[in-house]
């Protein structure tokens, strides 16, 4: 039979083409793409088991050498940013190149930016696909948020607003 989620995707799909119908728009043949196990979306290959970045893009930042200057450096780390929800830990491992990129902050690239540098890659090498939250499933959900700093700009901004004069 047709599995529950199959059904439930093509039934998504089929609202979508009313839609378009009813609006009187339509689709690009050669563009799109129906029935895949795997497509390739903004850099990102979408598959049965998740979301991951693509093998291109993972030799890119494999391939890339040390910086020689501060374009490189941001260079690097925004090719490597557009991956930071595949990497664990990505502030901390991109801790020593983003000193480098603060203002009047003179250019050294030594052992630490480098470490920080391999371990960016090794975080991109080994890279976990990404699922949407199965509210449904056995596991647990878990909302993990930093309310303490939140709270504390609130307080910050009431205390503020009750002493500005307007």
């Amino acid at each position: 039979g047709i599995r529950r989620f199959v059904w439930e995707h093509v039934q998504n799909v089929n609202r979508i083409v009313q839609r378009m119908k009813y609006c009187g728009g339509t689709f690009s043949g050669t563009k799109s793409t129906i029935c895949a196990d795997e497509i390739v979306v903004v850099g990102h290959l979408c598959t049965t088991e998740g979301r991951k970045p693509t093998t291109e893009r993972i030799k890119v930042i494999e391939d890339w050498g040390p910086c020689k200057d501060l374009s490189d450096v941001r260079a690097f780390l925004g090719t490597v940013g557009v991956l930071r929800s595949y990497i664990s830990n990505f502030a901390v491992r991109a801790r020593h190149l983003q000193k480098l990129t603060r203002l009047n902050n003179p250019f050294e690239w030594g052992p630490d930016q480098e470490k920080s540098m391999e371990m960016l890659k090794d975080g991109v090498r080994n890279a976990y696909s990404l699922k949407p939250i199965d509210y449904e499933g056995q596991g647990a959900v878990v909302l993990a948020s930093f309310f303490f700093f939140l709270y504390q700009q609130f307080i910050y901004r009431c205390a503020k607003a009750v002493r500005s004069p307007n």
